[in-house]
């Protein structure tokens, strides 16, 4: 037997207005996963320059799709994957665009379980997006004060903060970041 029945309460939605922002669960957009393949690899289509290792390599989509040794000499492939020895992979191996997708998801995994469990707020798909770029830059751990400052709600405030956390070396990337999260604009051309 179903029960209808009124009330005179309003709703939080209701007081507040209905919001265009969403409730977790949250998962990385494909333009939001562009946005990040870009940030890391530096370019969407073309050629990666190792300036350390004086060597190039083709990207696809902001992946860097051949195994090569990144700045602390670590094997990586794709979106900044650290190669394991059970991924079978060796330095100058090449791996098609969707293994390196794959890898990406993987690598995500926990960043975006942080970031689904830090953040109490709802959000645009662009913000969760910006977080999660910030996230894979920063690590799990280094994202917490971040997320802390969601919560508050102060949405117009957030973009100043992205801009100044944990920027060092990374003054360009947390401006785009911070763009992304204030506009939606997905602009991660260096």
């Amino acid at each position: 037997m179903a029960i209808n029945s009124t009330t005179n309460e309003k709703t939080e939605s209701e007081k507040e207005g209905i919001s265009p922002r969403l409730w977790k669960p949250w998962k990385i957009s494909d333009s939001g996963l562009k946005f990040l393949a870009i940030q890391e690899s530096g370019i969407e289509n073309g050629t990666f320059y190792d300036k350390k290792h004086k060597k190039k390599y083709p990207v696809t989509n902001g992946f860097i799709l051949t195994c090569y040794l990144d700045q602390r000499d670590l094997p990586t492939i794709g979106m900044g994957h650290l190669v394991k020895p059970s991924d079978k992979i060796s330095i100058g191996d090449s791996i098609p665009l969707e293994k390196a997708q794959e890898f990406a998801s993987n690598d995500l995994a926990s960043i975006e379980e942080k970031v689904n469990c830090g953040v109490k707020v709802p959000l645009h798909q662009y913000e969760y997006d910006s977080l999660v770029s910030i996230g894979y830059n920063c690590g799990t751990n280094g994202i917490s004060k971040l997320l802390e400052s969601i919560n508050t709600k102060k949405y117009s405030e957030i973009p100043s903060a992205i801009e100044k956390y944990r920027a060092k070396g990374n003054s360009r990337r947390r401006k785009q970041e911070a763009s992304l999260f204030f506009s939606g604009e997905y602009n991660a051309n260096h």
